[in-house]
């Protein structure tokens, strides 16, 4: 009779066991295929994905000036189903759109850029391949919404549209500030590039400071009474000068770069007011702030100087970038999967952008993905031209699908959500001038 019941409860447990591997069996292929799915529903948008990269390469609009580019991705999301809130974070060409399955359930952020470059004489020019972005996060997001309607996935999809991404001061930083990336769980965004590669795990990149020297004098003619005037344009002058002889003696890794903005009107008026622009840049915040309080010396010495006052505007920081393998490999294993072009193995740094302050903050991702060819300079028109040719589009198409894979695992794998949030919290802090990787004198 115990032996009876023994062999029953083993019986039992041995069922249940593998009714345990048998669901397991199939919960693997599940996530493939809902994977596969979502690449398909891509492929379905291409045609208008396409359209819209094409009409914002016709019509490029300046940073915080993109009212026809909002008007046409925001629109494109609300015929499929999110939810839409425009000026967001008190930013005019700011958008947050939303779409939720059930309760519960991890909250997938695709970010998306969508400002063109400013050219001469008041033109406009996607030279860095923004009119890109805005497609493949869409495609993504609306394919991710669609598989979890189809397979009742719970967790939310946002789109969030951050303006302004070459003008500081820094839009996404004030908009998380603001709270509008409260609740993600990670954040997913494309860049174009003229290689697919990956980012370097761990904090990379350099922080930059933004800061305009407004230099206030006095007029007056410059031939019949040049004693009554202070001259701003000789203070930005001495500026310049002073910032050149500080050159010499800036970190090898260090960065200043310049221009005056303002510089009077005419030859025979003494200017009253001139003004000076500069970034300034190294992998470490602490030296940056370093070099910020050295050109505000320098400017107020310069001001001294000529009997003139000065004006001290930092307008954006920029902060280090945070890579995370969990993400960075995945996502370059699909890339190369989906056909993407011009592969580079090497791990890269990151640049000053504003997304680097967001992926200090939460598990984030920007994917580069060959849109242009590699000879095309950044910001150039041949890389503007690439972006409604095929390499371009196929660039887009593909990223568009590896957000979209990336997404679906993140809603799908707990564990794998767990391995982005732990090496991100394993991450600690950004690099000091203690520990960071300098740059060996030669």
């Amino acid at each position: 009779m115990l032996a009876g019941r023994r062999y029953r409860q083993v019986l039992a447990l041995s069922s249940a066991l593998v009714l345990l591997v048998s669901v397991t069996a199939q919960a693997a292929p599940r996530a493939s295929q809902v994977r596969a799915a979502a690449v398909k529903l891509v492929e379905a948008q291409a045609e208008k994905l396409y359209s819209m990269g094409d009409w914002m390469y016709k019509n490029p609009e300046p940073g915080y000036n993109e009212f026809e580019a909002v008007q046409l991705l925001t629109g494109y999301l609300k015929d499929n189903g999110f939810n839409v809130e425009t000026g967001v974070a008190e930013l005019e060409t700011a958008f947050k759109a939303t779409f939720q399955q059930g309760s519960g359930g991890p909250t997938v952020a695709y970010i998306v850029e969508y400002d063109a470059l400013r050219g001469p004489g008041g033109t406009a020019f996607h030279g860095c391949q923004h009119n890109l972005q805005g497609p493949a996060g869409l495609g993504a997001a609306v394919a991710l919404k669609q598989v979890m309607e189809q397979n009742k996935i719970n967790g939310s999809v946002w789109v969030v549209g951050t303006p302004a991404e070459e003008i500081p001061p820094p839009a996404k930083g004030k908009m998380l500030a603001a709270g509008v990336f409260d609740g993600a769980d990670v954040i997913l965004m494309f860049h174009g590039s003229g290689t697919t590669n990956r980012l370097a795990a761990g904090w990379s990149g350099v922080t930059l400071d933004s800061t305009r020297y407004l230099f206030k004098g006095k007029s007056a003619h410059a031939s019949g009474d040049p004693w009554n005037g202070l001259d701003a344009l000789d203070a930005a002058r001495l500026m310049f000068a002073g910032v050149d002889a500080y050159r010499e003696h800036i970190l090898p890794d260090a960065r200043i770069h310049g221009v005056i903005t303002k510089g009077g009107d005419a030859p025979n008026v003494i200017p009253s007011i001139a003004e000076t622009d500069f970034f300034y840049r190294h992998p470490t915040r602490e030296y940056v702030d370093k070099m910020g309080q050295r050109l505000e010396a320098i400017a107020k010495a310069a001001a001294m100087m000529t009997g003139t006052e000065v004006e001290i505007t930092n307008y954006g920081k920029y902060y280090n970038t945070l890579g995370l393998a969990a993400l960075e490999e995945r996502a370059f294993t699909y890339a190369k999967e989906y056909g993407a072009q011009a592969i580079d193995e090497e791990p890269k740094a990151g640049g000053s952008t504003d997304f680097a302050e967001l992926s200090g903050h939460i598990p984030a991702i920007s994917l580069s993905i060959a849109s242009k060819p590699k000879t095309a300079a950044g910001h150039s028109i041949e890389a503007a031209d690439a972006t409604v040719a095929e390499i371009g589009r196929q660039g887009m198409l593909t990223a568009s699908k590896v957000l979209a894979s990336l997404g679906v695992d993140i809603l799908t794998d707990a564990k794998y959500l767990k391995s982005i949030k732990d090496e991100f919290t394993k991450a600690g802090p950004p690099p000091t001038l203690a520990t960071y990787k300098k740059v060996v004198r030669w």
